[in-house]
C-alpha cells in the first residue's frame, strides 16, 4: 500500500520538513545535495530543487531540466502560519507530490503536482524514470514532460479540477506529451471517473490497486 505523507508546512519549516522526507523516503539517481536539489538520473538533467522560504522569499518546488529551470510551484511567503499543503504519495514506483498554497489541508482538485514514475519509450523500447508537471486547478491547466529525449519540453492543456465526474465508468490512458516519445506504465490520468468529486485515497480499478491522487492514478500493488 502507499505510503502517503500529508504536511502543513509554514514558510520557515518548509525547506528544512521538506527536504529531509523527500531524501529520506525515495531513491534518487544523483546524491542530494545540500542546495535542497533532486535529480532522477545520475547525470543530474531532470531534477527538483526546493527553495527556501522566508521574510524575503517564497518557498518554491522548482522543476530543473539540462540546467535550466521550468515550472516553478511557489507559494506564499507573506501566509507566515502553516497554510502550505504538500501531499506526498509513494508507491513501489512511483512519487506524487500534490502543491495547495493557502489551505488547511491538500486539495485534490486545486493543486500543483510533480510525479516521477516509469516511461516507455514507444519508438526505442527502453524504459527509464521520467519526470511530469501537472496542474489539477480550477482552469487553465497544463502539463508537461521531462525525459531523456525531450529537447525542449512543451505544456499541453488538460482537464479542469473535478472535471469529468459522475461518469457511469472510470477510463484511464497512460500520461504523454506531443514532444516525447514516452508513456507512463505505471501511473495514469483518468478521462472520466465513477466519484462525485476528486480525492485523495486508494482505490481498486478493474481488480488493480491504485492510489488516486484525484485525476491521476498510481498503480500500488
Amino acid at each position: 500500500m502507499a505510503k502517503v505523507k500529508e504536511m502543513l508546512l509554514s514558510a520557515y519549516s518548509f525547506y528544512d520538513t521538506l527536504v529531509p522526507y523527500l531524501r529520506d523516503n525515495w531513491t534518487w539517481g544523483a546524491t542530494y545535495a545540500d542546495d535542497g536539489k533532486f535529480y532522477i538520473d545520475t547525470a543530474k538533467t531532470i531534477g527538483i530543487q526546493i527553495g527556501a522560504g522566508g521574510q524575503y522569499n517564497d518557498p518554491t518546488i522548482r522543476i530543473l531540466f539540462n540546467g535550466a529551470e521550468y515550472h516553478v510551484i511557489s507559494f506564499d511567503r507573506t501566509t507566515w502560519t502553516n497554510d502550505k499543503a504538500i501531499m506526498i504519495e509513494i508507491t513501489n514506483t512511483a512519487l506524487i507530490i500534490s502543491c495547495t498554497d493557502k489551505s488547511t489541508s491538500a486539495n485534490a482538485a486545486n493543486c500543483q503536482k510533480i510525479i516521477v514514475c516509469n516511461g516507455h519509450n514507444t519508438n526505442t523500447g527502453t524504459d527509464e524514470q521520467i519526470m511530469i508537471y501537472l496542474d489539477s486547478r480550477s482552469s487553465a491547466n497544463v502539463s508537461a514532460m521531462y525525459a531523456s529525449d525531450v529537447a525542449v519540453p512543451v505544456d499541453m492543456s488538460e482537464q479542469n479540477g473535478n472535471a469529468n465526474v459522475n461518469a457511469k465508468t472510470t477510463n484511464l490512458i497512460p500520461l504523454y506529451n506531443t514532444n516525447s516519445a514516452f508513456i507512463t506504465t505505471d501511473v495514469y490520468k483518468s478521462l472520466c471517473e465513477d466519484i462525485g468529486a476528486w480525492y485523495f485515497g486508494n482505490v481498486m480499478v478493474n481488480d488493480k490497486a491504485y492510489r488516486m491522487s484525484g485525476s491521476v492514478f498510481a498503480l500500488d500493488e
